[in-house]
């Protein structure tokens, strides 16, 4: 054992743009129509049914129903009249209004005019001549509501500093994709790269934005908590996402409070570089580089 001194150097967690708690989907799809300012039905919901196993066709339905019964596709008809009891025991219809085929299956588009529940395991069927015929259970273990997937993020400082053509990555470049569409309150994101079979994005996961000008706030709240520790167990302490001057001057007025003014100060300047040393990592983890993820390398070199 050495016992030579040494400093230590603790680091605030900073601003960290990263997705923010995801729950898993619902059980339970809502499938509402479309109503006036009075209440009136304008417009019935759109829903679109089919087996877990047919494909996904050109349709932007209000919502999804998967079938654990494949054998009712070659049963039901245009036209008829699909009942069941949603999750809070109320009588529903779906109304067939057209049949899709796709490649490995067929499926239909039915109407509801009322708001429902539905859940997995929810019973469907149709009233015919010779009594009730069972068309099959309803299994949502994986379904969601129809349009785009939604995540949220940690920090709202994002909608006002990126513009459609960005591009942007998650956990740590594992996903990749482009920025199509802004709003004060969303980004529309296409996706354009992920591993062979897909990657799960889950809670926690960094946002990257190249070439945004997101402001940060240089410290935040649960930086000043976590400064009373550092001061009470380190020599030095380090700051992330430091973009300018001021985010220095909050750092010395916040320590000059506490009286830390002899509290060692390492500023964690980002630039390009770090971003590239991501792409390398994300890289030696899926071991399938993009046209994109060399620019970037290249870039940062320069």
């Amino acid at each position: 054992m050495l016992e030579a001194p040494c400093q230590i150097l603790m680091g605030l967690a900073g601003p960290k743009l990263r997705t923010s708690n995801l729950k898993p989907g619902p059980c339970v799809v809502k499938i509402s129509p479309k109503k006036n300012a009075t209440g009136n039905v304008i417009f019935p919901a759109q829903g679109r049914l089919s087996h877990k196993g047919a494909g996904t066709p050109h349709l932007s339905p209000d919502a999804v129903l998967f079938i654990d019964d494949q054998e009712f596709l070659t049963e039901i008809k245009v036209g008829e009249t699909l009942r069941f009891f949603d999750a809070r025991g109320k009588k529903r219809t779906l109304k067939i209004s057209r049949v899709f085929h796709v490649p490995s299956g067929t499926g239909f588009m039915a109407e509801c005019t009322r708001t429902a529940y539905v859940s997995s395991g929810r019973e469907l069927y149709i009233k015919r001549k010779k009594g009730r015929f069972p068309v099959g259970q309803v299994d949502n273990s994986y379904g969601h509501t129809s349009g785009a997937y939604r995540i949220t993020c940690s920090s709202s400082y994002v909608f006002d500093a990126v513009k459609p053509g960005k591009r942007i990555a998650f956990d740590h470049g594992k996903i990749w994709g482009v920025i199509r569409g802004t709003s004060i309150s969303d980004i529309v994101v296409c996706i354009t790269h992920a591993g062979p079979i897909g990657t799960k994005l889950g809670s926690q996961k960094s946002i990257n934005i190249l070439d945004s000008n997101i402001q940060f706030e240089g410290l935040t709240s649960k930086d000043m908590v976590d400064l009373e520790f550092v001061a009470s167990h380190a020599d030095m302490v380090g700051v992330s996402f430091v973009r300018d001057t001021r985010d220095i001057i909050v750092l010395r007025q916040e320590l000059e409070k506490r009286k830390l003014q002899n509290l060692g100060i390492v500023l964690k300047i980002e630039t390009k570089i770090i971003w590239a040393t991501q792409v390398l990592e994300s890289l030696v983890k899926s071991g399938i580089p993009t046209r994109a993820e060399i620019t970037d390398v290249a870039n940062g070199r320069r």
